[in-house]
């Protein structure tokens, strides 16, 4: 859903993705079921179709598996055994859609300044900062909370039951969907390092996760399943809730940039009428501070929900599609560039304009 919102364009891609993981699942199940090698082969051919369509999908088909694994476990040796196999998928049908990355000489990818440890401060760091703030979807904490609700009552079971070798089951899948939400951000160089809701996607699953092993482990709907049941429902209704509350936000995000696109194009008619010289050619330069989302919206966090003008590429393309014609977008002169950058605007005003011969020089606030 937040990708709908920010890359529109590969949500298709990306829903197929988890598509395949979901097949790959179903597949790999089918196999430690009846043993028919051709069901491993499909599992695994789906899985690299996941791999390859979108990134960090994969945590999806890794997070089920793992999932369903916990919920059929049986004996040690099998348990063991499934484990090996989802790796095995996992890290080959990765590093297919590595070599292909590669090849195509994807920047992310480039390894010239890498550092380990770097690398896992700024892993730790993004990911603990998306799990708190959830890119505005649930309230700040909201996640960790019920994360830590269901893990409570994960102890009560285990503590009612007697049954204290569970928790290595409990533990193992935990650990597991941690790691494999945050194992393909160590191919990356640090300086890349950016943790959003798509490179960490097996995360939001986890509990759910947790509450479905929970929920597998009782056989009967109790009064402990029913509250687990309705700490989820909560989770969900809140996640509605924050979608709701984005796509409202990104409706009026992309009016205000129309109503300021509106503002520049007013006053190029303006001088249009009282001068014999037409503006053709626009320059942008940015003030000392450049406002990232407007103050009517509240929940811009990260790419989401941006100013339209904060992002350099996309400045000519919204004044070009609301004026219905093509503008020359050139550099500003290093003068004009000096007076944005000394001067810190919080508002579209005329002061933000410059107008020399056929140029419209604008300073971005």
């Amino acid at each position: 859903i937040i990708e709908l919102f920010i890359f529109s364009e590969f949500t298709g891609i990306m829903c197929l993705s988890i598509l395949f993981s979901t097949i790959s699942v179903k597949y790999l199940n089918m196999y430690f079921n009846n043993k028919k090698i051709y069901n491993l082969l499909l599992s695994f051919l789906f899985a690299t179709f996941c791999a390859c369509s979108y990134q960090g999908t994969m945590g999806v088909f890794s997070s089920l598996a793992i999932l369903f694994s916990c919920i059929n476990y049986k004996k040690i040796k099998c348990f063991i055994k499934e484990q090996l196999y989802i790796i095995g998928i996992y890290g080959i049908a990765s590093l297919i859609s590595l070599t292909i990355t590669k090849i195509m000489g994807l920047e992310r990818l480039e390894q010239n300044s890498f550092n380990i440890i770097k690398t896992i401060k700024g892993i730790i760091k993004g990911t603990a900062y998306l799990l708190i703030n959830t890119s505005k979807i649930f309230p700040k904490y909201f996640f960790i909370l019920i994360t830590l609700i269901i893990i409570v009552f994960i102890i009560i079971d285990i503590i009612r039951k007697k049954n204290y070798k569970i928790m290595l089951i409990y533990l193992y899948l935990i650990f597991m969907i941690i790691a494999f939400s945050i194992a393909p951000q160590l191919l990356v160089d640090y300086h890349s390092i950016w943790i959003v809701p798509r490179s960490n996607i097996c995360m939001a699953f986890l509990p759910i996760a947790i509450a479905t092993l929970v929920i597998s482990n009782n056989s009967s709907i109790n009064s402990y399943n029913k509250a687990i049941l309705i700490v989820i429902t909560i989770m969900l209704v809140m996640q509605f809730i924050g979608w709701y509350s984005i796509r409202q936000d990104h409706y009026l995000t992309n009016n205000n940039d129309k109503q300021e696109t509106i503002e520049i194009l007013k006053y190029i008619d303006k001088h249009n009428e009282n001068d014999d010289i037409k503006v053709r050619k626009i320059g942008m330069a940015e003030d000392a501070s450049i406002t990232y989302s407007y103050k009517n919206v509240s929940t811009s966090m990260g790419d989401i929900n941006k100013r339209g003008y904060s992002i350099n590429w996309v400045r000519s393309t919204i004044i070009d599609y609301y004026s219905n014609k093509k503008y020359q977008f050139i550099e500003p002169n290093e003068q004009f560039k000096s007076y944005c950058s000394s001067n810190n605007w919080d508002y579209l005003n005329e002061d933000l304009f410059k107008i020399e011969n056929d140029v419209l020089y604008i300073c971005i606030y």
